[in-house]
């Protein structure tokens, strides 16, 4: 694979030229059109790759977010705040065990999979302070246990 020629397409790609300008302008300097597929190919297979593991981190993230909120939902149904309107079921405190647990288990899996591509924006930074949040409570629990 030449390096050379793989830069030179991105460079082209970035400045607006479509991919048959591109191959145009490398034929007439005398590159095999072979060499010119084989760094398209290349380019290519790399951009699929990149853009599926921001897309992955996003599926990752909208799971959690939905599980904070389901576990801060049966955390407020626990609630005494809450013996007043809703009467107090073991399927509460069961759901209440079951989504704290997941969370925790899920939220590791997501600053595990942002840390290791190093992928940070605010709605990490933000997620990870309601994670934080959620999963204190359980590991106070699991510790005293």
């Amino acid at each position: 694979m030449n390096q050379r020629l793989v830069n030179y397409i991105k460079k082209s790609k970035e400045k607006g030229q479509t991919d048959q300008q591109i191959k145009s302008s490398l034929i007439e300097n005398n590159w095999q059109n072979a060499e010119i597929e084989e760094a398209f190919s290349f380019i290519d297979a790399t951009q699929n790759i990149d853009s599926a593991v921001p897309e992955r981190i996003k599926k990752q993230r909208v799971v959690l977010l939905i599980s904070i909120v389901v576990y801060l939902l049966f955390l407020i149904l626990a609630s005494p705040f809450s013996k007043p309107f809703i009467r107090y079921e073991p399927i509460i405190e069961t759901g209440l065990f079951v989504s704290a647990i997941w969370v925790l288990g899920y939220g590791i899996k997501y600053i595990y999979s942002s840390i290791k591509i190093k992928s940070y924006s605010i709605s990490f930074f933000i997620l990870l302070f309601f994670w934080l949040i959620a999963v204190s409570p359980v590991v106070y629990a699991l510790v005293i246990w």
